[in-house]
Formats: structure tokens, C-alpha cells, sequence
């Protein structure tokens, strides 16, 4: 099988067949994110992205504006589907972004946030299923916890 690849300007790049990146840089009140506060991405029951790709996925942390991963105690910069995140009693799964793991949070299920700075999130999707393709499908909206 031939690689469909797109040639930019003698830059490389994959198709959409290949891999779709969505950037994060906002919560869903539109808000920048911040380092300080706690946020909450929860997939529902059966739309964890697992089920809409063909690959794997990733949700990688960078500082802003420079986008460099960002340091921390646990050496963590992504989650992705290899790394066994909790799934929910009620078959939900989330991925939590913190300086501090909030209390009754799996371990695995935590991304540390540079406390008092902004940051983004990139969330890859490699291979993507055609809901992704077609623009049917989104990750899970980046929620402000109180």
C-alpha cells in the first residue's frame, strides 16, 4: 500500500487519513487553560477514542507559547490509549488535568498542568475511523472543575 503523502513547501506532513490533530486551548466556557485549575475530559461509554480510530490516539500537554512539553514530578506529558487509564462504574472514562491529582483519581488517569501557567493540549488521532475523518467526531470537551 502506497503512503499518501502531502508535500508543503519541503515540509512533510500525513494525510487525514493517516492523522488529525485537534488543539485545545481553551475549557468549554472558552476560557484560556490554566495550569492552576482542574479539568475534566470525560468519554461516555463506548466513545472513548479507542472506538474512532484505526491506530491510536494521544492528548499531549504543551506550554504556551513556546509548546514544549512541560515538566513534572511524574515525568508524564500524554495519555493515550495505551496507558490504562480507570474506566467509570458506569463505563464513562476520564482523563483529569491538574497541578495536584485531585482526590479519588487514578493515578493513571491524571495529566499534571504547570501550576500558574497557560498550556495547551494536542490530541492526535492516527488512523482515524471515517467519523473523524468527516468531521462527525470530536474528543470530549476540556471541562472547568470547581
Amino acid at each position: 500500500m502506497a503512503r499518501d503523502i502531502i508535500n508543503y513547501g519541503g515540509l512533510w506532513a500525513n494525510s487525514i487519513s493517516e492523522a488529525i490533530y485537534f488543539v485545545g486551548l481553551t475549557d468549554s466556557d472558552k476560557q484560556p487553560l490554566d495550569g492552576s485549575k482542574t479539568y475534566e475530559i470525560r468519554f461516555a461509554k463506548g466513545e472513548k477514542p479507542d472506538a474512532h480510530v484505526n491506530g491510536f490516539w494521544s492528548v499531549t500537554l504543551y506550554s504556551v507559547p513556546d509548546y514544549r512539553v512541560v515538566p513534572n514530578a511524574i515525568h508524564r506529558y500524554n495519555l493515550n490509549n495505551v496507558s490504562h487509564l480507570k474506566t467509570n462504574a458506569d463505563g464513562s472514562t476520564n482523563i483529569w488535568l491538574a497541578p495536584v491529582r485531585p482526590k479519588n483519581v487514578a493515578q493513571s488517569n491524571w495529566l499534571p498542568t504547570p501550576e500558574g501557567k497557560g498550556f495547551s493540549l494536542n490530541f492526535r488521532a492516527y488512523v482515524p475511523k471515517q467519523e473523524v475523518q468527516q468531521g462527525e467526531w470530536f474528543p470530549a470537551p476540556i471541562m472547568a472543575v470547581q
